[in-house]
């Protein structure tokens, strides 16, 4: 029997975490201000994301922002207040963090998605936007830079000739042009996104967690990849997806 819905503790009033069977949500949620996260907000993402690193049996999370209008509109301006780099640090601690999840992680966006909201979702391994999101990296119109790690996951996303179109420009980029350039892999209408979400993370959902990890270890070159390829092809997941191809029918796997 699956587990009961379960709220997840993330120690920041501006993101709330909710896991629903094989799927957590990490919601950001601060709507009148477009879900800008604060200083607390970006010190909470890493220790939040270790912990669902550790969930037994969670196999994808889901980030998304509160009330429709908003991913992550980026940093609170009003809370850049320190000049000793903390701020800086601890940005780029939570795109790391976000990056290193062993599990497959899959940004919802909807509305603005823009400077470290871009960068949360270019930190995740998939993008579904809303056909009328709209992307920005507003950086070199406040006379900041963007964080290195940052700018790596950009051009990993976008390519190099966008990220520095991006860049450069810190101009507004439109649904449409972000999917046919590769900065989000697809596209849904507001009547069909959540419908859109749900199919898309079910589907990950029922794929092997042993290998979906080996995959995603393989793909950012991480040097876990052998030692992960070496357990899928070990698991009983493998023997479990070879009996389902044999007999026709859908694999249950259980990750391990």
């Amino acid at each position: 029997m699956e587990a009961a819905p379960a709220d997840i503790p993330t120690h920041a009033a501006r993101i709330s975490a909710r896991r629903m069977g094989a799927q957590a949500v990490v919601l950001f949620d601060c709507p009148d201000k477009l879900n800008a996260l604060d200083a607390e907000s970006w010190q909470a993402i890493p220790p939040l994301f270790e912990t669902l690193a550790g969930l037994e049996d969670l196999r994808l999370v889901i980030l998304r922002g509160a009330g429709g209008r908003a991913f992550v509109a980026g940093a609170d301006m009003s809370d850049m207040s320190d000049e000793d780099g903390t701020y800086e640090s601890d940005t780029a601690a939570a795109f790391d963090a976000i990056a290193a999840c062993p599990l497959p992680t899959l940004a919802a966006i909807e509305g603005v998605c823009m400077g470290g909201g871009l960068a949360i979702a270019t930190a995740c391994d998939l993008r579904l936007a809303r056909d009328d999101a709209r992307f920005a990296v507003p950086a070199a119109r406040r006379g900041i830079a963007y964080p290195p790690n940052a700018v790596r996951h950009l051009r990993a996303v976008a390519g190099v000739a966008f990220a520095r179109e991006i860049l450069y420009l810190g101009q507004s980029i439109a649904a449409e042009e972000a999917h046919a350039r590769g900065l989000v892999n697809r596209l849904a209408t507001e009547a069909d996104f959540d419908t859109a979400l749900d199919a898309l993370a079910a589907r990950i959902a029922s794929n092997a967690p042993l290998s979906l990890r080996a995959a995603k270890y393989m793909l950012d070159d991480d040097p876990r990849a052998a030692e992960a390829m070496a357990a899928a092809w070990e698991s009983d997941d493998r023997r479990e997806g070879l009996a389902a191809f044999r007999e026709k029918r859908e694999p249950d796997f259980k990750g391990r």
